[in-house]
């Protein structure tokens, strides 16, 4: 027969080993990502990975501009024509 501290320590002790299971999933997850990032973007890091992304959203930033200026230009050269053909 087991006593209630013994229960309460089994307890515990299952709650403990779960949760450094799920520590060292996390690990993984996080080693796993080191490497695609190293693979598919060379950064050795997520300081690296995050200053890239902000010069992929800066650049895609510029780039949207610009296709939103030469669409407004394309639409003013060309808006009459695309309407009489409708």
């Amino acid at each position: 027969m087991t006593t209630p501290t013994e229960r309460k320590f089994a307890k515990i002790k299952e709650k403990v080993d779960r949760l450094k299971r799920e520590a060292d999933k996390a690990e993984g997850a996080y080693e796993e990502l080191l490497r695609v990032l190293k693979r598919d973007f060379d950064c050795d890091n997520l300081d690296d990975a995050k200053e890239l992304l902000e010069r992929l959203i800066r650049q895609e930033q510029k780039l949207k501009a610009k296709l939103e200026k030469s669409m407004a230009a394309f639409k003013d050269k060309w808006d009459d024509q695309l309407r009489e053909i409708r």
